[in-house]
């Protein structure tokens, strides 16, 4: 895969969001925590005002559990495959 590329507008609100959801998902992902805070603070060292309401922040969370929800679901299926995740 090669780089990502994604902007809004203004390019802090939902740029912010989807990147830090992004982030966190490839964390989990790779069996780490997802530290959503600590992700949209060094974001933010980056570029001011990413993830800019509590709207996008209730979103970051909504799609990491998710993820976490389906992981769980399919780590306690009998046909359990760790490398399909990874992909």
């Amino acid at each position: 895969h090669g780089p990502l590329l994604v902007h809004c507008m203004a390019g802090i609100g939902r740029t912010g969001t989807f990147i830090a959801a992004h982030i966190c998902l490839q964390r989990l992902k790779d069996s780490r925590t997802p530290n959503i805070k600590g992700t949209v603070e060094k974001l933010r060292t980056q570029r001011m005002k990413m993830v800019s309401n509590v709207s996008q922040y209730k979103f970051i969370y909504e799609v990491v559990q998710e993820l976490e929800n389906t992981l769980n679901f399919a780590k306690n299926s009998p046909n359990f495959d760790n490398k399909s995740v990874q992909q």
